[in-house]
């Protein structure tokens, strides 16, 4: 048996950290800059809130859902980069159709593209940079890749409303051969076309090793077995540490619907409620997310790696259950405020409770999984938590408005609603799940330290 394949080196992975930030920075700002653009875009479909809820979420999330599991499947087997670069030309080219769109379903369909193409990246991403760092490392690595999230919410916001106020006296402009547009149209087209060119670093450093491989009993460690024999190697897996997986695919989840859902609508509660307009909008929200979410999911994987270093094997979960406490508390002083600069400050706390989820999330998955798996867990997870938490949070939301308080001008008794009923029950989730955690963290560990003897005997 040969021993455990030498990690990059710290430039190199770091490097790798950095192309990966660029295309997450990417795809979120081409799924978050529709949210700068709801006024307009429902004043020339004729939408209400549920519809254009259904454009920030089920177009997106069902089709990123059912993507990903494929997109999993295929980076556990094959060249994790080629996958990656497939999903940004999908996503890229899709992200320009939208703005071709002439009608609400031209623009639903164009939307499924994009959630299609975008689902490649996180089991794709996951997977390299746990082949790329140790265990003890991986979050705070994760959570700068995460950065692109929190980056391209940030420039989503900014160059948002910056482009709504800069065209809002306009009524369409002429490209060549494509026509007459509307401003908002304009917006996708600038984003979708350069894409593609973005994608091309993803070979501009090598496709790591593969570490951490769980060997067939009676077959050497790493070889290759049935496609079938693998799902059954990975069902077995799933079992054995269902606790661990129930409470995360649960309690992360409700998180990140919590988060999707309020960060979608905060537009629209400042224009309806506090009567600002797009441009301050964006500018406020820009450096408010932007600012404060590099701050917080820095701390949050710098916490997390030295909980974890000290013997905290549940370090993930206990830390965002802390944070989703601390969520609850700030939201809901916010969203009952009548001051919007105190809004905003609160909004700002509720952000950095938040911010990090997804990478702390995704990085509570690798400590724990074996390599073959790490890419389809990472996938299953993304189709159980991405189609809940983006589909749901901005349409239970935007129901609350229009079949419970019935009044747009109410938009912010539905998002406390919301905050009140999924932060308790997210932690709740977490809390269940810390015991199993520090199990399945202490399987792993044992695992890689009889490879390590194994191979040091060999």
């Amino acid at each position: 048996m040969n021993s455990q394949p030498a990690y990059p080196s710290n430039s190199l992975a770091w490097y790798t950290v950095g192309v990966m930030f660029l295309l997450y920075w990417l795809s979120i700002l081409d799924r978050l800059i529709i949210s700068l653009l709801v006024e307009p875009i429902k004043a020339d479909l004729q939408i209400t809130d549920f519809e254009f809820s259904m454009l920030l979420g089920l177009s997106f999330a069902l089709f990123y859902a059912l993507f990903g599991l494929p997109f999993g499947w295929l980076v556990d087997k094959f060249n994790r980069r080629r996958i990656i670069f497939l999903g940004v030309v999908i996503w890229s080219s899709a992200t320009a159709a939208c703005g071709l769109a002439a009608g609400y379903w031209q623009l639903f369909i164009a939307r499924i593209g994009v959630g299609a193409g975008e689902a490649a990246l996180g089991p794709g991403a996951s997977s390299i940079l746990s082949d790329t760092f140790p265990r003890e490392r991986l979050t705070f690595a994760m959570t700068v890749f995460g950065l692109g999230a929190t980056v391209g919410g940030g420039v989503a916001y900014g160059l948002g409303g910056w482009f709504v106020g800069a065209t809002s006296e306009l009524e369409s402009v002429t490209l060549p051969l494509i026509g007459a547009v509307r401003p908002w149209q304009l917006v996708f087209l600038g984003l979708g076309i350069p894409g593609i060119a973005m994608g091309l670093l993803l070979f501009t450093f090598p496709e790591p090793e593969r570490r951490g491989r769980l060997a067939q009993p009676g077959s050497a460690e790493g070889e290759k077995t049935s496609h079938r024999a693998d799902f059954g190697r990975m069902v077995d897996f799933l079992k054995t540490n269902r606790r661990f997986f129930i409470a995360h695919f649960c309690g992360f989840p409700v998180m990140a619907a919590l988060s999707n859902g309020v960060g979608v609508w905060i537009p629209a509660f400042l224009e309806r409620v506090h009567g600002w307009e797009s441009g301050q909008i964006g500018a406020v929200m820009g450096i408010a997310y932007g600012g404060g979410g590099i701050i917080g999911m820095l701390l949050a994987g710098k916490c997390v790696d030295w909980m974890f270093q000290r013997g905290c094997k549940d370090a993930h979960m206990r830390f965002m259950l802390y944070c989703a406490l601390g969520a609850a508390v700030a939201g809901l002083v916010g969203f009952s405020s009548a001051d919007p600069w105190f809004f905003v400050v609160c909004i700002v706390i509720f952000h950095l409770c938040l911010c990090a989820l997804p990478s702390i999330a995704s990085a509570a998955l690798q400590v724990v999984t074996p390599n073959e798996f790490r890419g389809q867990i990472t996938a299953l997870y993304t189709a159980v938590g991405g189609l809940f938490a983006i589909s749901v949070g901005p349409s239970v939301i935007a129901s609350f408005t229009d079949f419970v308080f019935k009044d747009e001008a109410l938009l912010g008794n539905s998002l406390m609603l919301f905050i009140a009923i999924a932060c308790p029950l997210a932690a709740f989730f977490l809390w269940t799940g810390l015991k199993a955690m520090g199990t399945a963290v202490g399987a792993a560990e044992a695992r890689e330290l009889q490879e390590d003897a194994q191979a040091a005997a060999a």
